[in-house]
């Protein structure tokens, strides 16, 4: 039985996916069932030295709970992100269309497996959730029905400045530009800001 197509906008994915299509983006790389876990490793290992997950990390880097913490969030984000990878997963990003709900806890209670469920009240998760409310309200002033929010984007540390990262967000700038859409996104590790500027962003 064919499981329901529970996608919130159909029109701006199709318009996605054929533009990732156009500009070289495998259709098995693209975000979904079969493929979440690939962009969870990526975006575990690219984050090892980022400043929110050592943060909430208190200072060490806990890889396997944030890869359990990862997992849930993805699965939540089936029906509302849409995400473009490089072929071997190097790098992956994930996006959120303009106007579309924004996940939240009862997301995740609902894809949460039995074994998980401590996941969600340990004090990592706790404190990336409270970084996430006060992110959601200064992201209010820029986030309109014309905005993409860029929600995730790593490149795993081996593959990092060789470009993979890049060739993604290239896809989608020029996506937004041919379009009409402005991209918000936000990073709290200083280095990461000339590549965003060279990508036209400000």
């Amino acid at each position: 039985m064919k499981k329901k197509d529970k996608f919130a906008d159909k029109e701006f994915r199709e318009k996605f996916h054929s533009f990732c299509f156009d500009n070289g983006i495998s259709p098995d790389r693209l975000f979904s069932e079969t493929n979440w876990s690939k962009y969870v490793d990526t975006a575990v290992d690219g984050f090892t030295d980022y400043p929110l997950f050592l943060d909430v990390c208190r200072g060490t880097y806990k890889a396997k709970t944030i890869k359990k913490i990862f997992g849930v969030d993805a699965r939540s984000r089936l029906n509302t992100t849409l995400g473009l990878a490089t072929d071997e997963y190097e790098s992956i990003l994930l996006i959120e269309p303009p106007s579309m709900r924004k996940v939240g806890f009862l997301d995740y209670a609902r894809v949460v497996k039995l074994n998980e469920l401590h996941l969600l009240f340990i004090p990592i998760s706790v404190m990336q959730q409270n970084f996430e409310n006060f992110a959601k309200r200064k992201r209010k002033l820029f986030l309109d029905d014309r905005t993409i929010y860029a929600y995730m984007f790593a490149t795993q540390m081996k593959y990092q400045r060789q470009g993979h990262g890049k060739k993604l967000f290239s896809i989608l700038v020029r996506f937004a530009k041919e379009n009409g859409y402005r991209i918000c996104l936000e990073t709290n590790k200083k280095d990461n800001a000339p590549l965003y500027e060279k990508l036209a962003l400000r």
